[in-house]
């Protein structure tokens, strides 16, 4: 059967492997150091910082909104700020009248499966984690490149080659 479908130009993996997305949870792949924003901050603030390549800003494409009492408000991102940037008036605005704050989460717990599910079906590169047991208490950030890495990580890993118990039986 394998015959049939590689002359037909299908890859056959060589080995059967659960997918390394089920069995990493979130939690182990997430970006703990979070830089936030004030929801208040003008929005014209937070164009300078990125126009002068802030390097606290220029890590990421998308920021979280604490307000003062340390409570996720929001999420806003560069395109936001482009098309808000393009608005009459923007100049009074304030970062959570540009961002969102209808969040699209994550918990820690959850497999990295159900975030990249969860990323699809909302059409998003970024997830916020949020405590299981207070949504609004931000814990860290899920990105593309943190998924991708994953995925390479477990290639990499796969790849090395340990020493079998012929070859340490020989050199003893």
């Amino acid at each position: 059967m394998t015959e049939k479908i590689a002359r037909r130009g299908l890859r056959i993996p060589e080995d059967y492997d659960a997918d390394v997305f089920l069995q990493t949870t979130v939690n182990e792949i997430m970006d703990e150091n979070v830089k936030v924003l004030s929801p208040n901050t003008p929005l014209s603030e937070l164009a300078d910082r990125i126009a002068r390549h802030d390097p606290d800003l220029s890590v990421r494409d998308a920021w979280p909104l604490l307000d003062a009492e340390g409570c996720l408000a929001g999420i806003i991102t560069r395109n936001d700020v482009l098309r808000a940037l393009e608005k009459p008036g923007a100049s009074d605005m304030k970062l959570l009248d540009v961002g969102n704050s209808a969040l699209v989460t994550v918990f820690p717990d959850e497999t990295v499966h159900e975030a990249v599910a969860r990323m699809l079906n909302h059409g998003i590169g970024r997830l916020l984690v949020v405590s299981r047991s207070d949504r609004k208490k931000l814990v860290g950030y899920v990105s593309r490149t943190h998924l991708l890495s994953t995925r390479f990580r477990h290639a990499q890993r796969q790849e090395v080659r340990e020493d079998g118990w012929l070859q340490r039986a020989r050199f003893k």
